[in-house]
């Protein structure tokens, strides 16, 4: 997978520029036209919802949900509330993603990519949507995600470790989601088991990112006890 390359890439010291947020734009209006174009194996209902979600079309987003509730069963709701929510978080539609978590979404569910008409294999989880808006510096829809009580340890095993979204924040240079993972007390010493067995600090990191000076050292603060005690696993939150 291209971000897992990218990661690994940066932690082994490469000096070239990561421009995510142009990553993650052209994604999402890529998968804007999929959708639209009928690349993507949705429900008529389904991509009724998610370009109205694309489009920030918040209006009709409740209709969309309802004629949802009367096609599908509790099991198909599930799935694609779920994409839903993740499609609401990579378009940073904060208040869309608030009204779906309230209609009894998963924050923390890793959801199911649909399948392209033109590709055969099966539909592939992703990551989580707390993964995603730190990934793509969305920090309304990631407090949304916060508030609500998403993982923020999240990582997906498919196929190959993922990063967490602290090293993501971190990675991609975006301080605000980095200072509000913080604020809601990410544990930084986390960083080193949660991808490609890395070495690196959260703090040494951020150096290398040309992160500011005052979080470099907010982050070496909080990573000072990382040294003295043994690295934690992710399962144990």
């Amino acid at each position: 997978m291209w971000r897992a390359l990218a990661c690994l890439l940066l932690l082994l010291g490469s000096a070239s520029a990561f421009a995510q947020n142009d990553v993650c734009t052209e994604t999402a209006l890529n998968t804007r036209w999929a959708v639209a174009h009928n690349q993507l194996v949705v429900p008529p209902t389904v991509k009724a919802l998610l370009l109205d979600i694309a489009d920030d079309n918040q209006s009709a987003v409740s209709d969309d949900e309802r004629k949802m509730h009367a096609a599908f069963d509790a099991k198909q709701m599930s799935r694609w509330l779920n994409w839903a929510l993740f499609e609401a978080t990579y378009f940073n539609r904060a208040s869309i993603a608030e009204w779906l978590i309230a209609q009894g979404d998963d924050v923390s569910a890793a959801p199911l990519q649909p399948a392209f008409t033109s590709d055969s294999r099966p539909p592939e989880k992703m990551w989580s949507p707390l993964q995603q808006a730190a990934d793509c510096g969305n920090t309304g829809a990631l407090e949304v995600l916060l508030r609500h009580g998403a993982d923020m340890y999240a990582s997906i095993h498919q196929p190959e470790p993922m990063p967490g979204a602290l090293l993501l924040a971190i990675i991609n240079k975006h301080e605000r989601v980095v200072d509000v993972l913080l604020d809601h007390g990410y544990d930084p010493c986390l960083l080193r088991a949660n991808y490609y067995s890395s070495r690196v600090t959260a703090a040494e990191l951020a150096l290398r990112r040309s992160l500011s000076t005052a979080l470099v050292q907010r982050l070496a603060s909080l990573s000072a006890k990382c040294a003295a005690a043994p690295s934690r696993s992710l399962q144990s939150h």
